[in-house]
């Protein structure tokens, strides 16, 4: 039986903004009447079983929803972070393009749903410029959060392993571990070779060159 109130909608989550090493990540999910039960059903079996983050989980999710995922690189977003000057306008950018993309193939998912983290306000502005007149601000269940949002962790951590694999070096996704990391290879590579990891506007960049 479905509820004829149900308003189709996307779904925001976002990884890696508030992390020094590694991508910036922004998924966006289409989210219909059917696919917003399969995914609360779906939470309800893992919370149930206690699994937690897994490689597989990225493929399963997939199964249930559309998807758009925008990475930006360390190093692609020192360059966005040096034409902008404002971290919240280069992961608008990134919500703006994963949003436009998903909007291709779903252009009546007007409204959307996202975390306090989204730069809303930013995009808003941004989309309608593009003609896209969108709804934001939309409440949506905590698990469809989590789904987008555990999209945006799992690509981040395939991005930062592939990039530390072209590197010849381990990027450690944990934050306690990112100044060590850091100043070592720092003092190895220079501030150049850092850019390729970290975002460099962080202030751990002036006290990894104090």
């Amino acid at each position: 039986m479905t509820d004829s109130t149900f308003v189709p909608y996307l779904a925001t989550g976002m990884a890696g903004h508030e992390a020094y090493l590694g991508h910036l990540v922004v998924a966006t999910i289409a989210i219909s009447e059917n696919a917003e039960r399969a995914l609360l059903d779906f939470s309800a079996k893992r919370k149930k079983s206690g699994r937690r983050l897994c490689s597989n989980l990225k493929d399963a999710l997939l199964a249930i929803v559309p998807c758009e995922i925008i990475s930006i690189s360390p190093q692609k977003y020192n360059k966005m972070f040096a034409h902008l000057s404002n971290a919240e306008l280069v992961a608008a950018w990134a919500y703006e393009k994963a949003l436009a993309n998903l909007l291709k193939a779903y252009p009546k998912y007007d409204k959307i749903a996202g975390g306090p983290e989204a730069p809303m306000e930013i995009v808003s502005e941004k989309m309608e410029q593009h003609g896209h007149r969108l709804q934001f601000g939309k409440e949506a269940p905590a698990p469809i959060l989590a789904a987008a949002t555990t999209m945006a962790i799992l690509t981040r951590r395939e991005r930062v392993e592939k990039l530390s694999e072209e590197l010849g070096t381990t990027i450690p996704l944990e934050e306690e571990k990112a100044f060590s990391f850091a100043a070592g290879y720092l003092s190895r590579q220079g501030k150049a070779g850092l850019s390729r990891i970290a975002k460099l506007h962080f202030p751990l960049t002036e006290k990894l060159c104090q």
